[in-house]
């Protein structure tokens, strides 16, 4: 049985959790503001007046990065808008770390690791290093080879970009060494009306797919088109009634095809 492969990894959180989670928000967003005021309020005369404020804001922003009470990615740029508006140091150099080019380079490799994982890169080259008859299924020799990629690739690009590339083709390695067989709740199948389908034909050679759309083509498209098979059409809906044909398949009431008419 193949499943997914881009269904992200990791556990569901249970109804407990979410409700931890909401609470751990929620008390963010009163405890931040609150610590943030009593340490611009409380006394400091060992600190100057700016170190003052830049514990405030340190305060801050940390109570807001452990509750999560804001997006991670607004919160850090929440840090240097209070600086300048604190006035603890001015906006040139508040903002002058974002544009180093160490951060470029960052983004540039996550968007060529995100790129990778879109178009199944990392899944396809997984599957060319387990099944190759050298590496086999012995652990050590995977992981010789794929440190053996990581060294070549690294030596034509930055280690950054390269540990970016390689770090989801790890977790597509590790997920397959799994094996073959996996446990399914036949109930939620069963409750949900899902449908588990399994196929070998994508790493099959272009000539194998060939000579099936040949026999195809020979054996089974005559009798399409001398009406010998039919397809079960439960339902003919106009274009414009296509949210109602939308409703009808979500409902699962059907049997056949639901088909939409343009002309």
């Amino acid at each position: 049985m193949n499943f997914d492969a881009n269904r992200p990894f990791g556990p569901v959180m249970s109804e407990a959790e979410a409700r931890f989670e909401r609470i751990r928000r929620a008390a963010g967003l009163v405890l931040a503001p609150v610590l943030f005021l009593t340490t611009l309020a409380i006394p400091m005369e060992s600190l100057q007046p700016g170190q003052h404020r830049l514990l405030a804001v340190l305060v801050l922003i940390v109570t807001l990065w452990m509750t999560e009470a804001l997006p991670l990615a607004l919160t850090g740029v929440l840090a240097p808008v209070m600086m300048i508006l604190l006035g603890v140091v001015p906006a040139a150099q508040a903002f002058a770390p974002y544009a180093d080019p160490i951060m470029f380079l960052f983004i540039g490799a996550f968007v060529l690791a995100r790129g990778i994982q879109i178009h199944g890169l990392d899944r396809r080259f997984a599957y060319a290093v387990l099944k190759h008859p050298i590496v086999g299924s012995s652990p050590s020799r995977i992981m010789f080879a794929y440190g053996l990629v990581c060294l070549v690739i690294s030596m034509w690009i930055s280690n950054t970009a390269a540990v970016a590339m390689m770090f989801p083709i790890g977790l597509a390695i590790i997920a397959m060494l799994g094996g073959a067989k996996a446990s399914v709740n036949l109930n939620e199948i069963l409750r949900r009306r899902l449908t588990v389908s399994g196929s070998t034909l994508r790493p099959r050679p272009v000539s194998f797919k060939g000579a099936i759309a040949r026999s195809l083509r020979d054996k089974v498209w005559p009798h399409i088109e001398s009406g010998a098979i039919k397809p079960v059409i439960y339902r003919i809906f106009p274009l414009a009634e296509a949210a109602h044909a939308h409703l009808l398949m979500e409902s699962s009431e059907h049997i056949g095809k639901i088909v939409l008419s343009v002309g």
